[in-house]
């Protein structure tokens, strides 16, 4: 019976836990969302300026 229960507080802390990590995981992707978001929305013209927009060298050619 002893056994039983501890499983179900394993049980219950694992689900518990998954929950934090699937919350956690789901405000990084927000943040990465919001990221990507914030850098594309000035760029209304087509996908190609959003490439060079995307690519590392627009600090360089931002000057």
């Amino acid at each position: 019976d002893e056994k039983k229960m501890l499983q179900k507080v394993e049980k219950a802390e694992a689900k518990e836990y998954d929950e934090v990590l699937q919350k956690q995981i789901m405000r990084e992707k927000n943040i990465q969302e919001t990221q990507v978001a914030e850098e594309t929305a000035p760029v209304t013209e087509d996908l190609q300026s959003r490439r060079i927009l995307s690519s590392p060298f627009r600090y360089v050619s931002s000057t």
